[in-house]
């Protein structure tokens, strides 16, 4: 097994990477997963000098290899985002297209479950600049109900049953689509 540590931006994403699903996710394809999902706060927290002490407790943890997880947000393209987070050997960038909400629109079974739509489709994830507005505007239209939080719609779409093998498995989202395979790669390569 490849002990595996995460590095995220925001809680949204620690939310999902300490999900059931995305544990046994991991087993399955013989990821063992290292102490605590760890929330940098912010985009700006992941460059060398803010989070070098938060890799070295995942190392000290056992991690051969730490995925770091980010936004889109602001960049222009993945590789400026890429260039902004701390690089080593052992380091694995993954940058959600704009933002990881726009995986839970690739979801669109559990999206549809939670939304009351038997026929919902949301073609285009990635496209979306404000995915969480985007969501809040959805389940409004077809509920009536807001969304207050994001930390409390990440729980209620993997309550519904959201996964990021789901996400991966739209057409349209393909940074999902990335970190499956990257992460089925690291037990190849290892």
């Amino acid at each position: 097994m490849v002990k595996i540590g995460f590095i995220t931006e925001g809680h949204t994403e620690k939310i999902i990477l300490k999900s059931d699903g995305f544990q046994e996710y991991l087993k399955v394809h013989n990821l063992e997963f290292v102490h605590e999902v760890i929330v940098a706060g912010s985009k700006d927290n992941l460059t060398r000098d803010k989070v070098e002490s938060n890799v070295r407790i995942l190392r000290d943890k056992g991690a051969e290899i730490i995925l770091i997880l980010r936004d889109l947000d602001d960049c222009q393209s993945i590789e400026e985002a890429r260039t902004k987070i701390m690089s080593d050997d052992d380091i694995v960038k993954v940058i959600a297209i704009q933002a990881i909400e726009s995986w839970f629109l690739a979801d669109t079974d559990t999206l549809g479950k939670i939304l009351e739509s038997k026929d919902f489709y949301f073609d285009k994830p990635e496209e979306e600049m404000s995915p969480f507005e985007t969501l809040k505007g959805l389940r409004l239209h077809y509920t009536k109900r807001g969304i207050g939080d994001k930390k409390v719609f990440a729980r209620i779409m993997i309550s519904n049953g959201f996964t990021i093998r789901n996400a991966s498995g739209h057409p349209d989202c393909p940074s999902a689509k990335y970190f499956t395979n990257k992460l089925e790669s690291l037990t190849v390569i290892n």
